[in-house]
């Protein structure tokens, strides 16, 4: 067993008392921040703090929050089989207290360790040092844009102060705006510095991700200022879009598997501190209740055109003989026979080859009627189609759709496990070129979209271990070239960047409401008795609704909010969508 970096910074948080803890003094720690003393912490521990509770969340947060809203709003994975707890539905039917969990979670335990780190590092303040303090910009950056994008406008320039006990929301146009600022001027700071100090203000002390590397936090920083710029690109109101892409993209942007913006997972800290896929995946692994599938939109993009990722992010579907006992009623016979045969249909679409029977089992009282669908084990691959409701999930069975790969999930508690985990991510180097094809593809950059395509594709694959004599040849085939029209090509890019964004639900999620592809996943789902519309009416969400906490706690600002950005549904687009 492997114990990295991370981990190591990790434990080593523990022991400061800056990571969470177990003890109750621990607990005050990290919900008052009065408790830390410029004296008994680094500047640069913070920064684990931070990566840690934006992107290696308990399994409380990281349930709540990426699994069962990022993922799925993303249409990467789904509910909704036989022994799945919920159906698909969920969320989209608005949940009031996992919303509830995912904001609180977050909001309490961010903004206060970034604002912490930022007092302490600005220009006189008792540990300056700006190259810390444009690390925290930076954090500050990736925290707010996932937060924003997720629910619109929200508390911003006072959230996390103690003095602010009902924060006021700020505009999203203002938020992207200034995050984009503060980026810039991170850029700037780092400028050619390589480490930002020695001892109790050395980076690498405290960073899980880069390890102290300023260079490639700049890299990182410059690429998510190309992001925010391209996203905010044609909105109400952005005139300082087009000067952003055009800073970005004269910068140092993300090139290589190095730069990639991600935090390996360890096997030591407890799924209560540290979570992700490879400890939901397990809890309840009895019944798979906890579980879910890939969905139709992410397999049916692999494996139709032969991507080798396929078999990187997917396993095969399990089959074998699934049997359904046939009720004695008629009129309920015929139903069940109805949705085995819808089911059968969407085998059929995915390319699954299978039999099926009927046929009587037993003698006597003991004697029953029982549909058998048959398919070869561990050979095909099927996606779930998204939000089946409560009527066909029961004949939805887990042997019928493919799970995540072994990678994605592994066990992280297994301790004697060998094998690596997947590790968090919180930007890839793949994204960084479709960033560029795209704004290439805008007449905003200069070069080659065609050069920048392929590189991001090849940079995906290469971060998911694809050999390269696979690599090249999918490289060869027309999915891998733009040779359409503007719109065709764009497509092809937001395609490709939403494929790449596996494991960054929101991400991925927004890279949908904000260009309208992959269309096999922002499309309506059918008017029919098999799916559940939820609460969000025609197509996807587009936001997630203000948890009711916020109506209790802070309701005169969130109300001043929807009044400014439309009703409180998640049908309401941002204001980068409109």
């Amino acid at each position: 067993m492997k114990t990295g970096k991370s981990t190591i910074k990790y434990l080593m948080l523990l022991f400061l008392g800056v990571a969470v803890g177990c003890t109750d003094r621990f607990d005050e720690m990290n919900t008052n921040p009065n408790d830390f003393t410029d004296e008994s912490v680094s500047p640069a521990f913070f920064v684990s703090k931070i990566l840690k509770e934006t992107n290696v969340q308990g399994r409380y947060a990281f349930w709540r929050g990426p699994l069962i809203h990022g993922d799925r709003f993303a249409d990467h994975v789904r509910f909704g089989f036989a022994s799945s707890w919920w159906n698909d539905g969920l969320s989209y039917e608005y949940h009031n207290s996992y919303t509830d969990a995912f904001w609180s979670t977050y909001f309490k335990n961010v903004p206060v360790n970034i604002n912490k780190m930022m007092e302490m590092t600005v220009e006189g303040g008792p540990q300056e040092n700006d190259k810390l303090y444009a690390v925290a910009l930076i954090l500050r950056a990736q925290f707010f844009q996932m937060m924003t994008d997720a629910f619109g406008d929200i508390p911003f320039s006072q959230a996390g102060f103690p003095e602010y006990s009902t924060p006021e929301y700020d505009d999203q146009k203002e938020i992207y705006k200034t995050l984009i600022a503060e980026l810039g001027k991170a850029i700037d700071t780092i400028g050619d510095a390589t480490t930002s100090g020695d001892g109790a203000h050395d980076l690498a002390g405290g960073d899980i991700m880069y390890d102290g590397d300023l260079q490639k936090w700049k890299r990182y920083a410059n690429t998510l200022r190309l992001r925010l710029a391209l996203r905010a690109h044609g909105a109400p109101g952005a005139d300082f879009a087009d000067a952003a892409i055009t800073a970005s993209l004269g910068a140092p942007l993300m090139e290589s598997a190095d730069d990639i913006a991600k935090i390996e997972r360890d096997r030591i800290i407890s799924k209560w501190g540290s979570s992700g896929y490879n400890t939901v995946w397990w809890d309840f692994s009895w019944t798979n209740a906890a579980r879910w599938k890939l969905s139709k939109s992410l397999v049916d993009m692999l494996r139709d055109n032969e991507d080798p990722r396929l078999f990187k992010i997917a396993r095969p579907l399990e089959g074998g003989d699934i049997k359904f006992t046939l009720p004695k009623d008629a009129t309920e016979k015929a139903d069940l026979l109805k949705r085995l045969t819808y089911i059968r249909n969407v085998l059929d679409e995915a390319g699954v080859t299978h039999t099926y029977k009927e046929e009587s089992e037993g003698t006597g009282e003991e004697q029953k009627d029982v549909a058998t669908i048959s398919i070869e084990k561990d050979k095909f691959y099927a996606g779930q189609p998204s939000r089946f409701n409560n009527k066909i999930q029961p004949v939805v069975r887990f042997e019928f759709f493919s799970s995540p790969s072994e990678y994605v999930v592994a066990d992280k508690q297994d301790l004697n496990a060998a094998g690596d985990l997947m590790p968090a991510l919180a930007m890839t180097t793949a994204e960084a070129y479709f960033l560029r094809a795209e704004a290439i593809l805008k007449g905003i950059g200069s070069g080659s979209a065609e050069d920048m395509y392929r590189r991001g594709i090849e940079a995906s694959m290469m971060q998911w271990g694809v050999d390269e004599a696979d690599i090249t040849a999918f490289l060869a085939k027309p999915i891998a070239s733009l040779g359409g029209n503007a719109t065709e090509n764009l497509e092809k890019v937001y395609n490709q960047r939403w494929l790449a964004d596996f494991g960054l639900g929101f991400e991925a999620w927004a890279v949908m409401r904000d260009t309208g592809y992959p269309m096999s996943a922002t499309a309506d789902v059918p008017e029919d008795e098999y799916h559940d519309k939820g609460t969000v009416g025609v197509g996807i969400p587009f936001r997630m609704r203000y948890p009711s906490s916020e109506a209790t706690l802070n309701g005169s600002n969130m109300d001043a909010a929807i009044a400014r950005q439309g009703e409180n549904v998640q049908a309401t687009k941002l204001w980068w969508a409109k």
